[in-house]
């Protein structure tokens, strides 16, 4: 958990992961592999994005820019077929 609110606040921003175990949002057995980390998003993100990129493993590309135009005329055309569609 990435955040700069206090839990001493008792703003919902800052709810601790164990706080969150109490409202059932957590499992309990997650728990101890859970973290805390206080700090402005725009001084963690680096730290968090370098972390990511080096522990991931490579794989291929999805292709999905270039399926791009596809989906979209698919998404418009199921759109249309559910009868919402209002021509503007």
């Amino acid at each position: 958990q990435f955040t700069d609110a206090r839990p001493d606040t008792g703003g919902l921003s800052g709810a601790t992961p164990s706080e969150a175990v109490s409202w059932g949002k957590v499992n309990p057995a997650s728990l101890s592999k859970s973290i805390v980390s206080y700090g402005d998003c725009s001084l963690m993100l680096p730290f968090f994005i370098s972390y990511v990129l080096n522990k991931a493993k490579p794989r291929s590309s999805s292709g999905l820019y270039e399926k791009r135009d596809k989906l979209v005329n698919q998404l418009k055309n199921d759109y249309r077929e559910i009868g919402n569609y209002k021509k503007r």
